[in-house]
């Protein structure tokens, strides 16, 4: 049995719950709040109007990345319409774009939630 006991001081400090039984498991909920899910597609909305100022094939790209959860070069290119040398350098372009923005706008600890960024 999984236990997803709320973290509260009568959980914690109560004596409903008892651990001797080792077929319960405590675990954290870790599941996105709302509050995040709304941070995450404003974060993408902002950089996704970033890239239509500056890049219509790229903000293409990052749109069927972040929303459309196609990541493969040759499955971007048939919804795309284009060869898979252009998205290649087309994602090239994106990952150069997506550098600048986390920095410009001091988001850097944001690289890993937009996925467009190789880590280094």
């Amino acid at each position: 049995m999984i236990s997803h006991e709320i973290q509260s001081y009568d959980n914690t400090h109560g004596e409903h719950f008892t651990y001797e039984d080792d077929t319960i498991i405590n675990m954290a909920d870790y599941r996105e709040n709302p509050e995040d899910t709304a941070h995450y597609r404003q974060l993408v909305r902002n950089f996704l109007d970033y890239l239509e100022k500056r890049d219509k094939d790229a903000r293409d790209v990052a749109d069927l990345i972040l929303n459309g959860d196609i990541i493969q070069s040759s499955e971007l290119a048939v919804q795309l319409g284009k060869s898979v040398k252009d998205i290649d350098n087309t994602r090239k372009r994106l990952r150069r774009y997506a550098r600048i923005y986390l920095k410009e706008n001091d988001l850097e600890d944001m690289q890993k939630q937009l996925c467009l960024v190789d880590e280094d």
